[in-house]
């Protein structure tokens, strides 16, 4: 919804400048290509996004849950839930001089009889129309009758293919790694879709059986469905990019952690369809820092890093740190005593009765307790006095870590294109720095025997 989380456009941009790169050194054309993935059915992922509101919290715009079946988002039309979105965006942005075009663009995309791929190709070809970006549709009718040969070799061979895949997940947890994703033996990387749903289909007793409704239908049928209609099939995570580099010479592939990961899994299958798998490159993460967050992290000394702690943790490391030296010598100073005298008390009261073992330690362990809230009253006394300056912290991290987990995760590019306009598409491109000067000594390969 309304161009998702950052890190989409980190993954464009860092194709295209790989692109540039590659293009420089091997002096052929080579060019990024994005893959809408309009036929992946997941809503939960794609039914919201976030954005920083003028007073700075973090507002989730989300679309409501729907019960029917679960359906791709080429046929998942957005409806009038969509308007309601649109105005709570429109409340939320910062008022700019990109403000209202960036709006009309958004609009004009996400109206309600549109399905959510098609809003999202939109805005994607709006974004990155001045960059030498090519775009296709995984519904594509052209694409799926050309990947049609490939499924049906994968629904042939299902139950090979799947053993390969184990085999090199085994490997993958033998050298001391978690699988990415989870190999069912009797179920194909191909998806069905028809009124009903988009479902896995899964190897019953010579036919096959739609995970979710449990429809049975035979091979046959299966097969005289693939010839006639390709469109309702497509493939799961670890066929996908199979098929994109079936249909498509692909040198390399811009993946996030997650996808790198599964790559892991997944050479042999490259190998069992005698297509070649291309190298993985990881896109460039990014954060975005704005001046007035720029401000607070020099004020503090703080890292853009110091952010990946719990907030609670960062902020009460700040308020110890405002400790005065002196204060913080007195309290170490008497915890010290404390402890010291406690242990001398009960090591020369063992010769009157060893029993009193017992209470001596119960109360160096309220003394102890006494000391901790003298400490914690100074604590909160210094913490009220920087209340201000808390607050900056508090801000600074909802810019750069939001309900604690990366910007790029979170945050979508409308959010800041709204405050720096399209400009900010070039910026972000021009510090991605292609590095291709090291690469793996050795590398002959995915090894499937």
């Amino acid at each position: 919804l309304f161009d998702g989380p950052l890190y989409t456009v980190h993954k464009i941009l860092t194709a295209v400048r790989l692109a540039e790169r590659l293009e420089q050194l091997l002096g052929r054309e080579v060019t990024a290509l994005f893959w809408n993935a309009s036929n992946d059915h997941d809503w939960q992922e794609a039914n919201h996004t976030h954005v920083i509101d003028v007073h700075n919290y973090l507002r989730r715009i989300e679309l409501p849950e729907r019960d029917d079946a679960p359906v791709s988002m080429e046929h998942r039309l957005l409806g009038s839930d969509v308007d309601a979105a649109f105005e709570q965006l429109t409340q939320l942005l910062p008022v700019s001089e990109f403000t209202p075009v960036l709006l009309e663009q958004v609009r004009k995309a996400y109206s309600a009889d549109r399905t959510m791929a098609e809003a999202f190709e939109e805005r994607i070809a709006t974004c990155f129309a001045d960059f030498n970006l090519l775009m296709v549709d995984a519904s594509d009718p052209a694409l799926c009758t050309l990947a049609r040969p490939l499924f049906d070799r994968e629904l042939t061979r299902s139950t090979e293919h799947n053993a390969v895949l184990q085999k090199q997940t085994s490997k993958v947890e033998a050298a001391g790694y978690s699988a990415q994703v989870s190999i069912a033996a009797d179920a194909a990387n191909v998806f069905y879709e028809d009124e009903k749903g988009r479902e896995r289909l899964v190897r019953e007793n010579g036919a096959w059986v739609l995970r979710r409704t449990k429809r049975r239908m035979s091979d046959g049928e299966v097969r005289a469905l693939l010839a006639d209609h390709p469109g309702r099939f497509s493939a799961n995570v670890l066929l996908r990019p199979v098929v994109e580099s079936a249909l498509f010479p692909t040198l390399a592939y811009v993946a996030g952690p997650a996808e790198t990961s599964y790559f892991a899994q997944l050479g042999c299958l490259f190998a069992e369809h005698e297509v070649g798998m291309p190298l993985v490159f990881p896109r460039a993460s990014v954060t975005l820092v704005e001046h007035k967050v720029r401000k607070v992290l020099n004020k503090m000394n703080l890292q853009i890093a110091d952010f990946r702690r719990p907030l609670q943790e960062l902020t009460a490391q700040i308020v110890r740190d405002e400790l005065p030296a002196d204060v913080g010598e007195a309290l170490a100073s008497l915890q010290k005593a404390i402890d010291d005298g406690y242990e001398k008390l009960e090591q020369t009261a063992k010769a009157i009765d060893p029993t009193l073992k017992g209470p001596l330690g119960k109360a160096h362990n309220a003394s102890q307790g006494q000391l901790r809230d003298a400490e914690k009253k100074i604590l909160n006394h210094l913490k009220a006095k920087n209340e201000v300056v808390l607050e900056q912290v508090h801000k600074a991290a909802v810019n750069l870590f939001p309900d604690g987990a990366p910007q790029e995760r979170v945050l979508t590019v409308i959010h800041y294109l709204a405050r720096f306009g399209p400009e900010l598409l070039p910026q972000i491109a021009s510090k991605i720095d292609i590095r291709l000067d090291a690469p793996a000594p050795g590398w002959t390969g995915v090894d499937c025997t």
